[in-house]
């Protein structure tokens, strides 16, 4: 269904910032009650991001002809800790209500995944697979938790 590809040396802005060797996997599930298509089109809304996870990105810009689905390429401007990141990602795979997987060379990966539990709840999970210093690790996983949290109140209006 999917794979996790390699990460580019020095994966994420902060690390060559602060220095950083180690390779951290995020992965949590979380229930919203809402259906898999509600959830999956406020996560597959890249351009509202900023609006969504306001403590972490600050700009985003959809480069691509492509507006849905694979093929996708958004630029992201994020703040963390002080540090102005600036990542290319490109949507690598996409199945609606399903999956969505994005790469960024400088940033990592990025899979979630929408699994309708019962009439009305779909679990999501994610996985985000990146290069982070060790002492901001625990700070970008809770972000990360905030970010989910955001999607599922999002997701049950």
């Amino acid at each position: 269904m999917w794979k996790l590809l390699p990460l580019a040396a020095g994966a994420i802005c902060i690390c060559a910032l602060c220095g950083c060797d180690k390779t951290y996997v995020f992965e949590k599930r979380i229930p919203v009650a809402a259906m898999p298509d509600k959830v999956f089109s406020v996560v597959s809304d890249f351009a509202s991001y900023p609006a969504l996870y306001p403590d972490l990105y600050k700009q985003v810009n959809i480069t691509s002809k492509v507006k849905e689905g694979k093929g996708v390429l958004f630029e992201s401007v994020c703040e963390f800790k002080g540090f102005t990141t600036r990542n290319t990602w490109e949507v690598v795979e996409f199945e609606k209500n399903k999956l969505i997987r994005m790469e960024s060379p400088s940033a990592g990966t990025i899979i979630i995944l929408f699994n309708q539990i019962d009439y009305n709840t779909t679990e999501e999970t994610m996985i985000v697979v990146t290069r982070l210093p060790d002492n901001y690790k625990n700070e970008i996983f809770a972000l990360y938790e905030k970010e989910m949290t955001s999607v599922k109140e999002k997701s049950e209006r």
